[in-house]
């Protein structure tokens, strides 16, 4: 659930890095105040299946509307989109833009997300996140953009 984790954290860079690869999975869990919010909506979901203002007629349109927008965002950026017919995120070929980076660092998705924010206005996750080194030719094809 959006909007419930929020936090601090400083500290050397060695240690606040494996920390954020920590947070990126463990957000995914609810605490008991989450469950009992859940568990009151599902209840107000079964109340209304069936009718307009019911969270799952909405949520359809409200997703294609996002994806819509972020896909044109992109496509004005520069970038070639692979269009998702569901799921939660979309897939972008970023070689179009000819984007260069020193990788002996950091990896290119990383600095290409980073770029994308900054120049672009377009937050993505490194798709490097999302698989191990066998994968590493993909790291400079594509990158996510967030839904």
């Amino acid at each position: 659930m959006t909007g419930y984790k929020l936090g601090w954290a400083i500290g050397p860079e060695q240690l606040i890095s494996k920390l954020q690869t920590v947070h990126q999975t463990a957000v995914y869990s609810a605490p008991t105040i989450l469950q009992e919010v859940i568990a009151r909506c599902v209840e107000r979901e079964i109340q209304l299946k069936g009718q307009e203002e019911a969270y799952h007629t909405q949520l359809p349109k409200i997703m294609e509307e996002g994806c819509s927008k972020i896909i044109s965002a992109c496509k004005d950026a520069g970038l070639d989109v692979v269009e998702p017919f569901g799921g939660y995120f979309i897939l972008v070929d970023t070689t179009p833009l000819g984007l260069e980076f020193d990788t002996s660092q950091v990896e290119y998705d990383i600095q290409c997300v980073q770029w994308l924010t900054e120049h672009k206005k377009l937050a993505g996750i490194p798709l490097s996140l999302f698989f191990g080194k066998k994968q590493t030719h993909l790291r400079e094809i594509y990158t996510f953009v967030f839904r």
